[in-house]
């Protein structure tokens, strides 16, 4: 549930923190305690298998029957997976795609009428994850679907005693 890079960079930053002054191990341990043995190599793997599947998709499909398609498709998937992007939700300009070589266009250039759409199931998928505790949706075109969810716990803000009421005008005797 968390962007791998994330932790990766987290616990480098433990280690270093740690490595330079041994004081600050009692602010780190709670958040390294969180973290399973196998944690920093299953977001290593995860990582790995991305870029995997996603240099084998791009070749096999969207740079089929290109020249170097698994080469640029490997520089393609390694310019995604990178953690310069800074966070997993966060979109990226079509424009940079393109210059790197991802074949990909507006939906209004291959078929304006399905635009809104597009733009209607964005936004009902962002309110989705905004909104509840899901995470992951995979839907069918039979109206099937499998959706993964946390459960969420909201606290409410605690409620605020009034304070003194200052008074804008004066009581002159």
């Amino acid at each position: 549930m968390h962007p791998a890079h994330a932790i990766l960079q987290q616990f480098d930053i433990a280690k270093k923190e740690v490595a330079e002054n041994s004081d600050n191990l009692p602010a780190w341990l709670p958040i390294l305690q969180q973290y399973g043995p196998s944690l920093l190599m299953e977001c290593k793997n995860a990582i790995k298998l991305s870029k995997t599947l996603v240099t084998e998709w791009l070749s096999t499909y969207m740079l089929r029957g290109k020249t170097k398609a698994k080469y640029k498709a490997s520089l393609i998937s390694s310019y995604l997976a990178s953690p310069k992007h800074l966070s997993h939700g966060r979109s990226i300009d079509i424009l940079k795609l393109k210059q790197k070589g991802v074949n990909i266009q507006y939906t209004n250039e291959v078929n304006p009428d399905i635009t809104e759409a597009v733009q209607d199931i964005y936004l009902t998928l962002s309110m989705t994850f905004m909104r509840t505790g899901a995470y992951k949706i995979y839907e069918n075109h039979l109206g099937k679907g499998f959706y993964r969810t946390i459960q969420v716990t909201v606290i409410p803000n605690p409620i605020q005693r009034p304070g003194p009421q200052l008074s804008t005008s004066r009581r002159f005797n």
